[in-house]
């Protein structure tokens, strides 16, 4: 078949893809580019690992903090690492990866996404 653009803002159930994962779709045109990418992607290999709450964020400095459901400190997250939307709100459910934070030396959110219901989440 031909081969579709994807962003990562259109995976479902993980936050990456690795070659020769078996995907499912929906093939849906791009008006901007008149072309068909994939929308709704699931079934990629690189689970998303975590999930929890927006504790706090700061609009104004483009940070905040997550607390994990599993055990652990409340993570760090700047704008940056959001990968769908340019902010958050307190309450949120979202999910991400950690990464380590040299300026920290603690790990910190990336690739935050927010958690979609009824989507199984990877961990």
């Amino acid at each position: 078949g031909e081969d579709l653009f994807i962003h990562r803002m259109h995976l479902v159930d993980c936050r990456g893809l690795v070659v020769g994962d078996q995907v499912t779709y929906d093939k849906e045109m791009d008006d901007r580019k008149q072309k068909y990418e994939a929308r709704n992607c699931s079934g990629g290999s690189i689970p998303l690992a975590k999930s929890g709450v927006v504790k706090s964020w700061n609009e104004g400095k483009g940070f905040g903090f997550i607390v994990q459901d599993e055990d652990g400190e409340d993570l760090f997250v700047h704008r940056l690492q959001l990968a769908e939307n340019p902010f958050l709100m307190v309450g949120d459910r979202v999910t991400f990866g950690k990464e380590w934070d040299p300026q920290r030396d603690k790990q910190r959110a990336c690739d935050v996404r927010y958690e979609r219901p009824g989507k199984k989440q990877g961990k």
